[in-house]
């Protein structure tokens, strides 16, 4: 290994965190440039050396030293790992970290089968929103949504402990059991609004009712 591209990789990857450290407004396009950064000092190992034990250090000193959660840049660095061969390297800077992101989950599902280049093209566009490029994907997977439909974007992903996980697991498997059971032969989009409508249902059943219980007359 060159000890002079190990330098310059582990130089660009400082300069490049300490620049989404001083400026918000690279947050999106900075983050994919970052994570394509951090993957080629995993990839070559130029983190190997006397100051880092192991890759998870090197990590560790990066998000310690420019104020960044590991979890983050984790995803981070998942998303330009899953689309690599998929889309370019500076048109993942184009798009931002949020779309590229849409677009990692989406070649994930397909099984690494690739992805449509319209939808590439589509999520390079900045006029395109992270909500329109799911929608587009939706589209695109599932065929045109009958007009009595609209889409519905739930607009929220996070990060869970274990314990979190397993319990939301556990709910999701019992939403697809109760009777009548959830059919295996829908398509995977449609599985999951029939659990979260149960989930919303049992919800609303349970602290309506109360509400109404509460607010009535006593005798």
């Amino acid at each position: 290994m060159s000890e002079e591209l190990a330098l310059s990789a582990l130089s660009k990857v400082e300069e490049l965190a300490g620049k989404l450290g001083e400026a918000e407004a690279l947050l999106e396009s900075g983050y994919a440039e970052l994570a394509s950064a951090i993957l080629d000092v995993r990839e070559n190992r130029y983190w190997e050396g006397e100051q880092y034990s192991s890759w998870g250090d090197y990590l560790k000193y990066i998000a310690d030293k420019f104020h960044m959660g590991r979890a983050q840049l984790y995803h981070k660095i998942g998303v330009v790992k899953e689309l690599q061969g998929v889309v370019e390297p500076e048109h993942l800077s184009e798009m931002g970290i949020a779309k590229a992101s849409v677009l990692a989950d989406a070649h994930r599902a397909a099984g690494g089968s690739g992805i449509p280049k319209e939808l590439i093209a589509r999520a390079r566009e900045e006029k395109t929103t992270v909500k329109q490029l799911k929608q587009a994907i939706a589209e695109a997977t599932h065929g045109i949504a009958p007009e009595e439909t609209g889409w519905y974007d739930m607009t929220f992903a996070f990060y869970v402990t274990d314990e979190e996980r397993k319990e939301l697991q556990e709910a999701d498997e019992l939403a697809r059991s109760l009777d009548p059971p959830i059919s295996t032969t829908l398509k995977d989009f449609m599985q999951k609004k029939e659990v979260a409508l149960r989930w919303a249902r049992e919800f609303m059943a349970t602290y309506v009712q109360k509400e109404d219980e509460d607010a009535a007359p006593g005798f």
